[in-house]
This record gives structure tokens, C-alpha cells and sequence, in this order.
């Protein structure tokens, strides 16, 4: 199960991003070319650096859809007289929105 006030907090300690990896020199750097982490392979360097860069954004993410979730959860099965499930207008927009985020 995805615990989110744990990444939360872990983000918050880390050094702030964005982070780069050096491929040539087998580390991730700081903006500020600081160096954090010395890596043996070239694929967990990306790894570790994009996960860093974007974890910030998707924790963001996250936290907006929770409550729209949680919502759509809670209509159950909630049908019109034609069969249609009832998503209310303002939620099936911010569903929109909040999907419309993601590549």
C-alpha cells in the first residue's frame, strides 16, 4: 500500500531538487554540483534522479485526486433512469483535469 506522509516526509529531509546525474562521472549532483550519491549503473542513476525530481509534482497529484477518489467512491452505484452512472459535473471536471496531468 502506497504511504503517502511517509514520501512526504522523506522528500521534506532530502537535499532539495533538481537533482542530475552524471553519467560520465557515475553520480548524482545537487543543483548546485554537489555531489549526493556515487552510482554503478547508469539506469538506477536516471532512476533515482527522476524519481527525486518528480516525487515533489506526484505527491501534489495525489493529494488533489484523493478527495475526488474518495467521492466517486462513495456515489456507489448511483444510476439515472437510463442506466447512466451519476458523476456530479464539477467532479468528472476536476477528474478531467487531474488526469489531463499525467502523460
Amino acid at each position: 500500500m502506497l504511504n503517502l506522509e511517509k514520501l512526504k516526509q522523506l522528500e521534506a529531509k532530502a537535499t532539495k531538487g533538481p537533482w542530475r546525474h552524471s553519467v560520465a562521472w557515475s553520480c548524482i549532483d545537487d543543483s548546485d554540483n554537489n555531489e549526493l550519491l556515487d552510482v554503478n549503473k547508469s539506469a538506477d542513476g536516471e532512476l533515482v534522479t527522476e524519481s527525486r525530481n518528480q516525487l515533489p509534482a506526484l505527491i501534489d497529484w495525489i493529494e488533489r485526486a484523493r478527495p475526488i477518489l474518495e467521492h466517486v467512491r462513495d456515489l456507489g452505484e448511483t444510476w439515472d433512469d437510463h442506466g447512466n452512472l451519476i458523476i456530479e459535473k464539477d467532479d468528472a471536471n476536476e477528474a478531467a483535469k487531474l488526469l489531463g496531468e499525467v502523460k
